[in-house]
């Protein structure tokens, strides 16, 4: 049987009434329509996770990325400018040897 995919706000919800408000497992999966072991799999990827947000390493690498997936768009910009260019000439050189 396939496994479905649970949309993230479910997860959210689960982990949230989960460590918030204290509530039973069998109640919070009971009303979600999950699985008592997913949820203690989020729970532990959720917990797990905490030290790399505290100590900053998780916003150096989405800066990093930030700047990463900047630096790529501005290069497709210089690129596709490049590519304007050359259609130009081209188009140009057409022109004069009576090709267009």
């Amino acid at each position: 049987m396939p496994r479905s995919k649970v949309q993230t706000s479910v997860k959210v919800q689960a982990i949230t009434r989960l460590l918030q408000a204290g509530e039973a497992v069998s109640s919070i999966c009971a009303d979600l329509k999950i699985s008592p072991v997913e949820l203690e799999r989020w729970r532990s990827e959720v917990i797990g996770g905490l030290g790399g947000f505290f100590d900053g390493s998780l916003r150096r690498r989405e800066r990093a990325k930030d700047r990463r997936i900047c630096a790529l768009e501005q290069e497709v910009a210089r690129k596709q400018e490049v590519i304007g260019e050359l259609m130009e000439a081209y188009t140009l050189s057409k022109k004069k040897n009576g090709a267009l």
